[in-house]
């Protein structure tokens, strides 16, 4: 994959993204920025599914881009390993993912895999995996985290407005609209500046 449509696939992905995340939030919203409660639990699952679903994409196709730069330059060391090999050994996944699901871990043969649950400790590790720095994502960790937790219990059935447990905010899910929009847009920033300056080279 060349650069350039690399760059425009990503753009594409994440450009996506964003219009559904912010249409559907729009039409949960009504002008009198009431919470339409019938609407706000399918928003919480689209927010996830674009950010989930950007983050492995976008993931995947850059090592994609650097496989295929292998023939031609020398990647880092963290990356030429990773690439060449196809794991990453140093990954030790979080204890309180299920024994069957570090099972289904270790026989996967995805690099990027989410196990469906992308909280801050798998995303720490996709950076890890990606050669991208941390630091700039800590400030996400405790609403990530809280985030994919209600949207696991909706997806899941354990809340709902059926059950009279929904409670989410207007403000709530403002932020979580704005907390998958800004970790899309830095995972992008971070993956096209690292194309741009040719970080993954030795």
């Amino acid at each position: 994959m060349e650069q350039s449509i690399l760059e425009d696939s990503i753009d594409t992905i994440t450009s996506k993204a964003k219009k559904d995340i912010v249409d559907s939030y729009t039409n949960a919203i009504q002008e009198e920025q009431i919470l339409c409660e019938s609407l706000c639990y399918g928003c919480v699952l689209v927010f996830y599914m674009h950010l989930e679903g950007c983050i492995k994409r976008i993931a995947e196709l850059y090592l994609v881009f650097l496989e295929k730069q292998l023939c031609r330059i020398q990647l880092n060391p963290h990356l030429n390993y990773i690439i060449t090999n196809n794991k990453a050994d140093d990954i030790k996944w979080i204890k309180r993912i299920s024994i069957k699901k570090k099972e289904d871990k270790r026989n996967s043969s995805k690099l990027i895999d989410t196990l469906n649950n992308l909280d801050y400790e798998t995303l720490k590790q996709i950076l890890f995996i990606v050669n991208l720095q941390e630091e700039p994502y800590k400030v996400f960790a405790d609403s990530l985290d809280t985030f994919v937790k209600i949207r696991h219990n909706i997806a899941h059935g354990h809340i709902s407005i059926y059950h009279g447990n929904l409670e989410i905010t207007y403000e709530q899910l403002t932020n979580y609209k704005q907390l998958a929009i800004d970790i899309i847009m830095l995972f992008r920033n971070n993956i096209l500046e690292a194309i741009e300056k040719s970080t993954y080279k030795n």
